[in-house]
């Protein structure tokens, strides 16, 4: 292993990643009890989807939260916030575009951890240690920029976590919707 005084932007794999039909049957492994369920309007909408996914999830809680639509800004995910410490979930389940699953990763880091402030929500591999309070999976409905792969990369206006350059909220993964799942 390469060490050095600074640390350099990595890609560490997925651990597990489910593609193909049938891949939401995964979510029947993540032995969850009480789950918050984030989607996007769209997906939200969509009766027979979230009715396989509610039965995939198998929990004995499952709270559905539909984001706010476009870029996650953190005025805008505080509502989320706080039905996440209301519910107390061991599973942060996102189910959408890139804007849904960065906003998801916001809420997750902050919900792990109440106290972080922005400054060191931003800075590059800064983030506390995850996964003490829920875990974190995700199934993108789009084909993008890898929103739910990705450590993290400057460029967005809004705060969102694709600015968090940050291994903890990476891609430590096992991918389920339509297409893939991976689970954090």
């Amino acid at each position: 292993m390469i060490r050095g005084r600074v640390p350099l932007p990595q890609f560490i794999g997925g651990g597990q990643i489910f593609m193909g039909r049938g891949s939401i049957g995964a979510l029947r492994a993540l032995s969850a009890s009480r789950v918050m369920l984030l989607v996007a309007p769209s997906v939200e909408r969509r009766g027979a989807l979230m009715d396989r996914l509610r039965r995939a999830i198998g929990a004995l809680a499952v709270e559905v939260i539909a984001m706010p639509p476009g870029e996650p800004a953190l005025n805008r995910l505080q509502p989320v916030l706080a039905s996440l410490f209301a519910q107390r979930p061991d599973w942060i389940i996102a189910v959408g575009g890139g804007s849904v699953i960065d906003g998801a990763k916001i809420v997750w880091a902050l919900y792990e951890h109440p106290d972080l402030d922005q400054e060191r929500l931003l800075r590059p591999f800064a983030l506390p240690k995850l996964r003490a309070k829920s875990r974190l999976a995700v199934a993108p409905t789009t084909v993008g920029a890898g929103a739910e792969v990705r450590e993290g990369e400057d460029g967005a206006e809004h705060l969102a976590l694709e600015r968090l350059a940050d291994v903890r909220v990476g891609p430590h993964s096992r991918g389920c919707c339509g297409k893939w799942f991976v689970a954090q």
